[in-house]
């Protein structure tokens, strides 16, 4: 499955940790590096883009922190004469980060692109590089298929143009995510085994006809070795009429048909109550009964509990089983969830069902 930019982490101090080592060069490092093969203040580039409006993001929409620190009206720092900007000088020869600012001005000037980052790592052996660099845009919600195709391309062209390809750089995965939260991922080669285009044609094809749908708040389509298709509601899953809701949103997922079908094709419905998310497959719509959603609803309300997530699935022997992660609102405290969890337990025992439940992000109970 193709992977999201892999600098998602640490991208939000780039560009000022870019400027503020440029800066600071003569004065701590200067004797490392040649000051001028970096930027200074006075050379950086005009933003590409001024008129570039700013992320008007839909409710709960959470971008990965690239998307805020490249939004395209930043300043792009000058590259090196290999066309990179790299935050960390002192990096060596491993895993040494970068960007490309020049493929991220091109992206910029698209019609519809908000945020731009063109960004990966590379190794260097004996003057040789070997690296690759991740895609990510942030673009309208309103955008069309034909802007969201037109980003796979201009991003190759750029590369090619900076001449990254002949430095052992190649443009590996792409992430293009609209400001209502919808996105689609896949690789930047864009082709199956069967020489199939799948990033340009399936999964933007495919996520303009799941927008259309109406069936939900958000979608998302991931291509990679297996095909996945996700409707994202806003619901209240006690409330009455649930399950059709579910129901109507997965059959508009499923009846959608891409040009090749992939091997392997999963639709899913998400769906987001407060802090309670519930991932539902084909057919599941009915597996979980009033009393088992009421259960896990209270569980997510329970004192010191950030979130609780649910999803159907299968043990090792085949037998149904609900995977329940419920995330602690503090590393310093473990819940209290013993009495939600011995209800639900309860309930689900009633449907037959097995209960995987674990306490995330607080610290493991002592041995005895």
């Amino acid at each position: 499955m193709s992977r999201p930019p892999r600098t998602t982490t640490a991208p939000r101090l780039r560009r000022w940790g870019a400027l503020v080592l440029a800066v600071s060069l003569p004065l701590g490092v200067a004797g490392c590096r040649d000051h001028e093969d970096g930027p200074t203040a006075n050379e950086i580039a005009v933003p590409p883009n001024q008129e570039s409006p700013q992320l008007a993001l839909g409710d709960d929409v959470e971008l990965p922190s690239w998307g805020y620190s490249a939004t395209c009206d930043q300043p792009r720092p000058v590259a090196d004469s290999a066309g990179l900007v790299e935050p960390d000088p002192l990096a060596g020869d491993r895993g040494v980060q970068f960007y490309a600012p020049a493929v991220e001005d091109v992206l910029c000037n698209l019609s519809g692109v908000q945020s731009a980052s063109a960004a990966g790592q590379y190794d260097e052996v004996d003057g040789i590089r070997t690296g690759a660099m991740d895609i990510g845009v942030v673009m309208d919600s309103e955008t069309s298929e034909e802007n969201m195709r037109a980003v796979r391309q201009a991003a190759i062209t750029a590369a090619t143009e900076q001449g990254l390809p002949a430095q052992g750089l190649v443009v590996d995965g792409i992430t293009i995510i609209l400001t209502d939260g919808s996105s689609v991922k896949g690789s930047a080669e864009g082709l199956t085994a069967g020489g199939a285009e799948t990033l340009t044609v399936e999964g933007i094809h495919v996520l303009d006809q799941l927008r259309q749908t109406d069936s939900g708040s958000r979608w998302s389509v991931e291509v990679g070795e297996e095909f996945t298709l996700s409707t994202y509601l806003d619901a209240d899953v006690t409330a009455a009429g649930f399950p059709d809701d579910v129901a109507a949103a997965m059959a508009e997922s499923t009846k959608i048909q891409a040009t090749t079908e992939p091997v392997v094709r999963q639709d899913r419905v998400v769906v987001t109550d407060d802090g309670l998310t519930l991932t539902y497959a084909p057919g599941q719509q009915d597996d979980l009964s009033d009393e088992v959603l009421e259960d896990l609803a209270e569980l997510s309300r329970t004192d010191d509990v950030k979130e609780v997530s649910a999803s159907i699935t299968t043990d090792k022997q085949g037998r149904p089983v609900l995977k329940v992660r419920t995330r602690s609102a503090t590393p310093a405290k473990v819940p209290d969830t013993d009495a939600r969890v011995g209800d639900l337990e309860t309930s689900l025992g009633e449907l037959g069902l097995q209960l995987d439940h674990k306490v995330l992000g607080a610290p493991a109970p002592l041995d005895s």
